[in-house]
């Protein structure tokens, strides 16, 4: 007889590789290779003993979605100073006529036409504007106001008499009145400073800017910065016109003075390229305003001084102006603050 057939016993598990004991074959360990993370910076692999949490907090330096972090002074950085396409790059327009030529620091003309962009703003200290302030001195740090009187064709005041004030005064002159130069000069020679009011043709084109605005400086070396013209009037109301001023500023050193007009153009081009630049902040006299209420701007004007460090008024030399900004410079009112010429408002602007 046939031996019945051996039981059919099932395999032996497998064994569990979580059990304890338990001696599981594995591959042998390779070394960690190396990964890129979101920001595209390379760090190494989780390897045995380095389990990285999911919850993991990302690198300082970037957002939870591993990008960089939105740069809060990404505005500000892309109006840094920069070349702008055109400014002072105009052909000669003649044999007779010189373009393309301002003065520069240190004397001497640039020709423009083979300097390539835009040049660099004037490094501080070596400008018009450094080389010409007046000097002022504030050991008990007051707040400042600066005073502006315009001279030009209209003016009513004898411009010498100007220079017997016992404060500071800046003197603002429209070149539109050449035969004020030499009272401009004048009070350069007395201690006063200086401003350029330029003489530009209306309409003018961009190569009639820049000779009227050399022929300007020229004219009135001395002077410590560039200021528009009240009302509707100066270079203010023309782009193109104000970013050939504010090239020309930047070129040889001066500051720009403006009036608050829409967007204030000029001065946002000028402090983008470096220009030491600041608006008047009110009128003395624009409607013919009499003693009393030219000294109540005056006290509008030092309170907003003592809110924002220095503020600039403008005024016309006529003698009413004169008279009232006189008494009050003498007055009590004006112990709070320290006039100043226009400078001191200029390059504190600057931070300088």
């Amino acid at each position: 007889p046939e031996a019945p057939a051996a039981a059919q016993t099932p395999p032996p598990p497998a064994p569990d590789p979580l059990a304890r004991g338990t001696v599981v074959a594995t591959a042998p360990a390779l070394p960690p290779t190396p990964s890129l993370d979101g920001t595209g910076t390379e760090r190494p692999a989780a390897g045995p003993g380095h389990a990285e949490a999911a919850d993991e907090a990302p690198p300082p330096d970037t957002d939870v979605a591993g990008a960089a972090p939105a740069d809060p002074n990404a505005a500000a950085l892309a109006e840094e100073p920069r070349a702008r396409p055109g400014i002072l790059r105009i052909g000669r327009t003649s044999p007779e006529v010189r373009t393309n030529r301002l003065p520069q620091i240190g004397g001497g003309e640039q020709d423009v036409e083979d300097a390539g962009p835009v040049a660099e703003t004037a490094p501080a200290g070596s400008g018009a504007l450094a080389r010409h302030r007046a000097p002022f001195d504030n050991p008990d740090g007051r707040p400042v106001v600066a005073v502006v009187l315009m001279l030009g064709p209209g003016s009513t005041v004898d411009p010498g008499l100007l220079n017997g004030l016992p404060f500071p005064v800046t003197l603002a002159v429209d070149m539109a009145a050449p035969e004020l130069a030499g009272a401009a000069r004048a009070a350069r020679a007395a201690g006063r400073e200086v401003m350029i009011i330029p003489d530009l043709p209306a309409g003018a084109t961009p190569s009639d800017v820049e000779v009227a605005l050399a022929a300007n400086v020229d004219a009135l070396p001395e002077a410590v910065a560039l200021m528009s013209g009240p009302g509707t009037g100066g270079f203010q109301g023309d782009r193109a016109a104000v970013a050939q001023v504010v090239a020309a500023a930047g070129a040889t050193g001066h500051g720009l003075v403006t009036f608050p007009r829409g967007f204030n153009t000029a001065q946002q081009m000028a402090l983008r390229d470096g220009v030491p630049a600041a608006l008047v902040f009110r009128e003395l006299d624009g409607a013919g305003e009499d003693g009393a209420a030219i000294g109540r701007v005056l006290d509008q004007a030092a309170f907003r001084a003592r809110q924002e460090g220095a503020v600039i008024l403008a005024g016309r030399a006529r003698p009413e102006t004169v008279a009232a900004l006189t008494e009050w410079a003498l007055g009590n009112r004006a112990a709070s603050v320290a006039l100043a010429p226009v400078s001191a408002v200029l390059l504190q602007r600057a931070g300088s």
